[in-house]
């Protein structure tokens, strides 16, 4: 009786992974077709894919202690970057620029405007 009740439990829960398995495939597909931006488009940096250079437009952020914290990282107007790696999860992106690497909160990246470069 006890172990028919967990069976019972079991399949419940696989039917139930399943069927929610099922309804996020699309928000995965969705996810995973990231645009390839061209030489000269803008974007933000969160948006670049792995090996894509751009060039910093401007910080959009009201949050002057973060500002603060970008520029004094070396992330200012008019500085090249180049995307080299993303984390698995895709949080946080390794970038290159002024000869270091650092690496960054998608949350920032996406309040970083540039001009792609290649």
């Amino acid at each position: 009786m006890i172990i028919r009740m967990f069976i019972d439990i079991f399949d419940f829960i696989t039917v139930f992974n399943i069927m929610k398995l099922n309804n996020n495939d699309e928000e995965k597909c969705l996810m995973a077709k990231k645009p390839k931006y061209k030489k000269n488009d803008r974007a933000v940096l969160a948006d670049l894919s792995i090996g894509q250079k751009a060039k910093v437009i401007k910080l959009n952020t009201i949050d002057k202690a973060l500002r603060r914290r970008l520029l004094d990282m070396g992330i200012t107007e008019g500085v090249q970057i180049k995307v080299k790696r993303i984390a698995p999860l895709g949080d946080p992106y390794d970038i290159e620029l002024r000869g270091y690497e650092l690496c960054l909160r998608k949350q920032d990246l996406k309040l970083i405007d540039v001009e792609v470069l290649s």
